[in-house]
């Protein structure tokens, strides 16, 4: 395991096919090309591709959080990603080249 990320919510750019996961690092780091484990039960969905992480801001609190960005391939996987129920959920961080 290379770091350990609690989800707070998700949220979708439809236009670009990306599914984010924002949330914090627990521990370790992140960076794209790293994988994240979404699920144990759905073989299609055990873990993703990071495609970007980017910077998640809430310009009224003046906070941000860190956005996990997946692309999605079409309707279905990104029905499935939406069902996942990641809120508040420690997701593993792998790093497939280690």
């Amino acid at each position: 395991m290379t770091g350990t990320f609690r989800a707070r919510a998700t949220f979708v750019i439809e236009s670009r096919q990306f599914f984010v996961i924002h949330g914090d690092m627990v521990s370790g780091v992140v960076r794209p090309g790293m994988t994240v484990c979404l699920s144990p039960t759905d073989a299609e969905l055990t873990a993703a591709p990071i495609h970007a992480v980017e910077s998640v801001d809430y310009v009224q609190s003046r906070t941000s959080e860190i956005g996990l960005v997946i692309r999605y391939e079409n309707a279905e996987r990104l029905h499935r990603l939406r069902s996942l129920s990641l809120e508040g959920r420690l997701l593993e961080i792998l790093d497939p080249l280690s």
